[in-house]
């Protein structure tokens, strides 16, 4: 089901981490929330959970409106950072728990905790003690516990943070699984937008209490509304600018452009879209520094006016001090508002 939260403000003494917040998670969709530590994505998270109640606003799931509804009868899963396994119950135990409120059989639980392990790959874990497995292995189990009870929301909250890439990955690829084949909706909570990008069909970015920007993954990284989510979704090249009667004005040139009231602009161009190359002539730029980033070369290039980011594969042969030409031909061009314009 479609959760919608409706103009949400939460205040504490000291601050108010959401001021008027409003966003849509469409059902059956993994939405990812990107902020930074602080920002009030947690606090997020509590409010569709019923574990904190709004200020002000309305939260509905569909079209039932549930800001009323305490947390134990929404039917939310929610998996923590830490797991927060009870240490006295087993594996099989802690998965179970949430069903004997659920008044099934005896063997309805254990068939449903069973699939549940052996859909994680936890089965043969069943009889341990949560001290005796891996921080891995104890998340796969949280995530077990919180989806036994079927919820059709699920929340997440930063629930990779403590562990290695390999083990992150992992996850990610189960949850991804695990949400097309119920058909659960989640709101996933992180700061790593690598994490977000993978695993989401949608992010939304969290600053200021509100939601700055929801989109597809593709759609935030080439088309931000804003330089602080240009930012935020990773390194940018910005060349300011002036648009007059549909023609952008910049150091680069002059091109048309469609769309766009008249007025200051930056162009935002990410590293990879520069296309450069040695030449002898070269057209006005050289490579004053370079960093290996695995496949990939980070440059920093410069004309003497401009200084400029970009990215090329490993096998290309630049050295600092190179005469090169550079070009955006296949760049389809999204300008941003200036602030000193707005």
């Amino acid at each position: 089901m479609d959760v919608i939260l409706k103009d949400i403000t939460v205040k504490y003494k000291q601050n108010s981490p959401l001021e008027g917040l409003s966003l849509k998670i469409p059902e059956g969709r993994i939405l990812s929330v990107l902020g930074t530590s602080g920002i009030g994505k947690t606090t997020l998270l509590k409010v569709i959970s019923g574990l904190i109640a709004p200020h002000s606003g309305r939260v509905f799931f569909g079209n039932k409106d549930v800001t009323s509804l305490p947390a134990e009868k929404r039917n939310i899963g929610f998996v923590f950072q830490d797991p927060l396994l009870f240490p006295h119950m087993s594996v099989f135990e802690n998965i179970r728990f949430g069903l004997e409120i659920k008044k099934l059989s005896e063997k309805e639980i254990r068939e449903r905790v069973d699939k549940l392990m052996d859909r994680l790959q936890i089965l043969e874990l069943k009889e341990r003690m949560p001290s005796m497995i891996s921080g891995g292995q104890q998340q796969r189990v949280a995530l077990a516990r919180a989806l036994a009870v079927d919820p059709p929301v699920l929340l997440m909250d930063e629930p990779f943070s403590n562990l290695d890439h390999r083990l992150r990955q992992e996850m990610g690829a189960i949850i991804k699984s695990i949400q097309k084949e119920m058909g659960v909706t989640v709101v996933f909570v992180t700061h790593d937008r690598n994490e977000s990008q993978e695993l989401s069909d949608e992010i939304a970015i969290l600053s200021g209490g509100k939601i700055v920007q929801a989109a597809e993954p593709k759609e935030l990284f080439y088309k931000p509304v804003n330089r602080e989510v240009a930012l935020y979704m990773g390194e940018a090249n910005f060349i300011n600018g002036i648009v007059r009667a549909n023609r952008f004005i910049c150091a680069l040139g002059m091109f048309e452009v469609q769309d766009y009231e008249d007025g200051d602009y930056e162009w935002l161009i990410r590293p990879h879209q520069i296309l450069i190359s040695k030449k002898t002539e070269g057209n006005g730029y050289t490579i004053t520094d370079l960093k290996v980033s695995g496949k990939e070369i980070k440059y920093e290039i410069s004309n003497g006016k401009l200084v400029l980011k970009a990215e090329t594969i490993h096998d290309q042969s630049l050295e600092i001090g190179d005469q090169i030409s550079i070009t955006t031909e296949r760049i389809k061009m999204h300008l941003i508002r200036s602030k000193a314009a707005m």
